[in-house]
């Protein structure tokens, strides 16, 4: 989670894109939690200093109907539970774009 705040502010900052558009999130780390760091980053596009298509798909091996809850509510894009096959994910990245 921490990791992946800063990769994408630090991407942010490079003239040449328009900054990272995916993230792969995995609920359970051991710094921040997915969930924490996926409100961080809801933060960041409504203040406008990331990507403002960013999109985050959350991944976890424990799913259950409040987690999903809470994945929506901190601006989480699509949920996937591992494992999980090629054409799934496929298919998830193409309805985020």
């Amino acid at each position: 989670g921490d990791q992946a705040v800063k990769k994408v502010t630090q991407q942010n900052i490079k003239p040449c894109c328009q900054g990272i558009e995916l993230v792969l999130m995995d609920l359970n780390m051991p710094v921040l939690g997915g969930i924490e760091a996926s409100m961080m980053l809801t933060d960041l596009i409504a203040q406008q200093r990331v990507n403002e298509n960013l999109k985050i798909i959350a991944v976890t091996a424990f799913p259950s109907k409040a987690e999903k809850k809470k994945c929506l509510s901190a601006g989480i894009s699509e949920f996937i539970v591992k494992p999980f096959t090629i054409a799934h994910f496929i298919k998830l990245i193409k309805e985020a774009s």
